[in-house]
């Protein structure tokens, strides 16, 4: 199994357990990135079908899964008890699960292509092929993270310790999402002052500023903040 089959099945598998609150900005986003229409990739795979509907396989597949994000992540900002609703492991039992899910698995090894042989291995079963593509992102030195950006909750791997964001456009929503509420939390303050100045028993002047011209919407906008006109967004983000 290749990295990005592992992403997209394992990605597929963390949605359909979140499928009492559906997100369909992540399903949008996987679509994207990986250049698929979900409903036909899953229909035209019996094996990730199969699997999705095995609810305890994939519930100690994603249950290793994010206890491995939550050990290598930095300032990850949501709690990932939330999507298992039970603790996650510590690093020592991590490994204990994934090498008793190795010790199950069945290999099978062939040669192909006869002018440059490669040597292929084969499992008997699909979760298996999972297993064992997880564990050598791991030992390949991958970290696999979940986006940082709040809306979305698509499962990626990567390189670099310090990544956050799944894609670009998640890194710039991002931006926007923080600019909007801490204006939230601007607004606060100022209510706060005024009632304080409102309330003050002294009989002291106050001076007070002119307040600043600036408009934040009624409901969160994903590219609030960030760009000035509909021709930049577009530049951007290219959609």
């Amino acid at each position: 199994m290749k990295k990005e089959e592992f992403l997209i099945t394992t990605n597929l598998i963390f949605q359909s357990l979140l499928n009492d609150n559906k997100n369909n900005y992540s399903k949008k986003q996987i679509e994207q990135i990986y250049s698929i229409d979900i409903e036909n990739y899953i229909n035209s795979n019996s094996e990730v079908s199969s699997l999705i509907k095995d609810k305890q396989n994939i519930k100690n597949l994603i249950h290793i899964l994010l206890s491995i994000i939550n050990l290598n992540q930095n300032k990850l900002n949501k709690d990932l008890n939330i999507y298992l609703k039970e603790n996650l492991f510590d690093e020592e039992t991590i490994f204990i699960k994934l090498n008793s899910m190795l010790k199950k698995v069945n290999l099978s090894f062939s040669l192909k292509n006869s002018i440059e042989p490669n040597l292929e291995k084969n499992s008997e079963f699909f979760i298996d092929s999972i297993w064992i593509c997880l564990s050598e992102l791991i030992s390949n030195k991958y970290f696999l993270k979940i986006c940082n950006y709040p809306k979305c909750e698509i499962i990626f791997s990567s390189r670099r310790k310090s990544s956050s964001y799944c894609n670009s456009k998640c890194q710039t929503r991002a931006k926007s999402y923080r600019a909007y509420h801490s204006n939230e939390e601007i607004n606060k303050v100022i209510k706060k002052e005024i009632s304080d100045t409102s309330n003050n028993t002294n009989n002291e002047e106050v001076v007070r500023l002119e307040p600043e011209n600036y408009f934040i919407p009624e409901q969160y906008d994903v590219d609030f903040g960030f760009f000035d006109n509909e021709i930049d967004k577009k530049r951007i983000l290219g959609s």
